[in-house]
């Protein structure tokens, strides 16, 4: 399942960012390049889905809440820059504040209404342990 769409990037960023960073083929670049998008977009639901996973049932049983929506369009954004990333400082921050945001997901800090089944965390049963044994014992030192 993925978060958001190329449309969802193009409501957010604009068609003519989205062209630049994506035809690598084209000059003038005239176009989006699909695949490039589509990679960004499912790179981005794979590392939402490794923090939802310690809280969430995946997939997911409803359509992505906005909040997912929004933070996986940070992401793939951060993604699209590939080697000049760090040259763009707000897309940087958006992807900072997205895994900071995940982090508190996993946490269970914050709770994502609508995004399913919560996974019941594991039971506190008792630790068994079983060893040798013991060879030096009160009735065997007895005579000592």
């Amino acid at each position: 399942m993925t978060y958001c769409t190329q449309q969802d990037l193009v409501d957010r960023y604009g068609q003519t960012k989205l062209v630049q960073l994506t035809d690598k083929t084209n000059r003038p670049q005239t176009t989006i390049d699909a695949t490039v998008v589509s990679k960004a977009v499912a790179d981005a639901s794979s590392l939402i889905n490794s923090y939802l996973g310690k809280k969430y049932q995946l997939p997911l049983t409803a359509a992505a809440p906005e909040v997912l929506v929004t933070y996986a369009c940070q992401i793939a954004w951060f993604l699209l820059h590939g080697d000049t990333a760090g040259k763009d400082h707000a897309a940087r921050m958006a992807y900072e504040d997205a895994r900071k945001w995940l982090d508190r997901v996993a946490a269970g800090a914050v709770i994502i209404e609508g995004a399913g089944e919560i996974i019941a965390p594991a039971g506190g049963g008792q630790i068994k342990t079983k060893g040798p044994e013991r060879i030096f014992t009160r009735d065997r030192l007895g005579s000592f």
